[in-house]
């Protein structure tokens, strides 16, 4: 027997006071289970939840930063690849 599981999860985090925190989070999941020929044979629901209660503790706002604009220079290159990408493939038709 197979099992597929599809869902979509949402989280709501809040700061409570100077670094206190607390979340939530709820990720309903729809089951369809399959034979071994891959028939539908049933489907099915989860409700997964979970909670967090912590303590942010900033080491270095400065490696944040560095790391963000890092990030930032990777997803202008991914971009320019995937247009560069898809003007070549229109350019072929």
């Amino acid at each position: 027997m197979r099992q597929r599981e599809t869902g979509i999860g949402v989280t709501y985090q809040r700061m409570l006071w100077k670094g206190l925190f607390a979340a939530v989070e709820i990720l309903p999941m729809f089951n369809k289970y399959l034979d071994e020929n891959k028939k539908k044979i049933g489907n099915g629901f989860k409700l997964y939840t979970s909670y967090h209660v912590g303590y942010h503790i900033s080491l270095k706002t400065d490696l944040v930063i560095a790391a963000n604009e890092q990030f930032d220079k990777l997803w202008k290159l991914i971009v320019f690849l995937l247009q560069r990408e898809c003007s070549e493939k229109n350019n072929r038709k």
